[in-house]
């Protein structure tokens, strides 16, 4: 099965093409693969791969190989990257170990990205991840929410823990964080009414966990089309701007959506049915696309 070229009139596919190539020759200069500059290759090459509609699998394979990269020299990209990048630094390699779903490769990543979510909230936490979640929120330093971004940065915050709890198998932090966060965005809804950019994107993700027990599958299904909206609005914006992404397609994989897909299954709920029942929905295409991979197939 392939995917259809993701918005391929806006990308240059020959210009792509020929980016696949040149990493091809590129990963053939270190035998190991888990070379830790191999990271941005992996990720470049899902993103232009998923754009000229390679097969899923071979998708998710570059997926793995860059999950791999990061379970085995997380210390080093913490080092090294700054604190605001916290996207690439603490939810990307979770998400990636939760949609790869491989044990060994979750089990590195847990060791170096995942914070035990009482820690941080009894103020607890290392002087470092302090800085590192000041830089994004007031919340955890004075309880309160003041504007926009600091209810995103709160809800990226809260997403984190989420992963990790998730990605540990701890049931009990992830009941903990699912229920801090809707009490605090029940005290805010004046900040969450409108579903847009990076706010909109942190809500769709957190209706999905909240609503993997009880299960709501048909609420899932809505968040998961919506972040696929966002993502698709923020890429065309960049498009119009950005002549290297539509030369490599960077960006144009919505790996947030694939992780929330990986939830669901991991929780035993089964969005195939229901995914095939809006079939031709351009916000659900790569949900369609690689669903099946990550445990949602057709229903009898």
């Amino acid at each position: 099965m392939t995917t259809e070229p993701h918005d391929a009139p806006t990308f240059e596919l020959d210009a792509v093409r020929e980016h696949i190539a040149a990493t091809d020759a590129e990963l053939l200069v270190y035998i190991d693969e888990t070379h830790m500059s191999y990271l941005p290759t992996y990720l470049g090459r899902a993103d232009a791969m998923h754009v000229i509609g390679s097969p899923p699998e071979e998708v998710l394979r570059q997926l793995w190989l860059a999950a791999r990269c990061y379970g085995s020299h997380g210390d080093v990209y913490l080092a090294k990257w700054p604190l605001h990048q916290f996207k690439r630094r603490r939810l990307l390699p979770l998400e990636l170990a939760l949609t790869v779903a491989d044990a060994e490769v979750l089990a590195a990543t847990n060791k170096h990205f995942v914070v035990d979510p009482m820690t941080l909230l009894a103020g607890a936490e290392s002087d470092g991840i302090s800085e590192e979640v000041g830089s994004l929120t007031r919340f955890f330093r004075g309880g309160s929410i003041s504007d926009q971004a600091d209810l995103t940065g709160f809800l990226a915050v809260t997403y984190w823990m989420v992963l990790g709890a998730i990605a540990s198998a701890d049931n009990e932090a992830l009941e903990m964080v699912r229920a801090l966060t809707a009490r605090i965005l029940e005290k805010n809804l004046w900040l969450a009414r409108k579903r847009v950019g990076g706010l909109g994107r942190m809500l769709c993700a957190h209706q999905v966990i909240g609503e993997l027990r009880p299960a709501v599958p048909d609420g899932i299904v809505d968040a998961v089309a919506e972040h696929g909206r966002l993502h698709r609005e923020a890429l065309l914006a960049r498009l119009k701007d950005d002549e290297s992404v539509r030369k490599t397609g960077e960006g144009a994989l919505d790996v947030t959506s694939l992780a929330l897909l990986s939830m669901a299954a991991a929780a035993g709920i089964n969005l195939g049915g229901r995914l095939a029942a809006r079939q031709g929905d351009p916000d659900l295409a790569q949900a369609l696309a690689y669903g099946p991979l990550l445990g949602h197939t057709a229903e009898a």
